[in-house]
């Protein structure tokens, strides 16, 4: 009797990702596609355009990279094994959405009225530039980066980024200080006589 054996592979898949399939701007992103049975040495593939950034690697299936932009993408992966069997995912899609962002602005100091104009500066980390308004113009107002007494009171300054197509909203930061009246002194007008030894 003579036997021969021989090992049957189990058949090629892969597997549609169905989760992790989001992402942000300018952030790591990683989407493993998962594969098994078939023969030998695998090596992947992709049917569509993936988001600037981020790329397919061919031996691990693997999609990863920093993404440049803000869009949803569909694509398919394909898997070959060294039988040249294939599988193929449904069609998923990546979104890559915008990054949050957060403005820096630092406390301000108390003024007098009369002391003349003054900057506010404030920084949004996605240097984006940061825009500033008046939540209370009967105190204070501001054009640009330049703010101007009105009168007495508490003046707050709001401080806002709107975000572009690769950065959402800001929230917005709000800073107040003490706006005091300017000093002043009286001249008499009256009250300007007296007599010689007394009171």
């Amino acid at each position: 009797q003579v036997q021969q054996s021989f090992t049957v592979a189990a058949a090629l898949t892969i597997t549609t990702p169905n989760s992790g399939l989001s992402g942000t701007y300018n952030s790591s992103y990683s989407l493993a596609i998962s594969s098994s049975g078939g023969t030998g040495t695998k090596t992947f593939s992709l049917t569509g355009t993936l988001q600037a950034g981020l790329s397919l690697n061919t031996s691990t299936g693997t999609i990863s990279g920093t993404p440049t932009e803000v869009s949803d993408k569909a694509v398919t992966v394909t898997v070959t094994d060294q039988a040249s069997a294939t599988a193929t995912t449904s069609s998923f899609t990546i979104s890559i959405g915008k990054a949050s962002q957060s403005i820096t602005f630092g406390a301000l100091s108390n003024k007098t009225m009369g002391t003349g104009t003054f900057t506010v500066s404030a920084t949004a980390s996605s240097s984006l530039t940061v825009a500033f308004t008046s939540a209370t113009t009967g105190v204070c107002t501001v054009s640009s980066t330049t703010v101007t007494l009105v009168s007495a009171g508490t003046c707050t300054i709001n401080a806002d980024q709107a975000g572009n197509s690769y950065y959402s909203a800001a929230t917005q930061v709000q800073r107040s200080f003490t706006v005091a009246a300017a000093l002043t002194i009286t001249t008499p007008g009256s009250g300007l006589s007296g007599t010689y030894n007394s009171a």
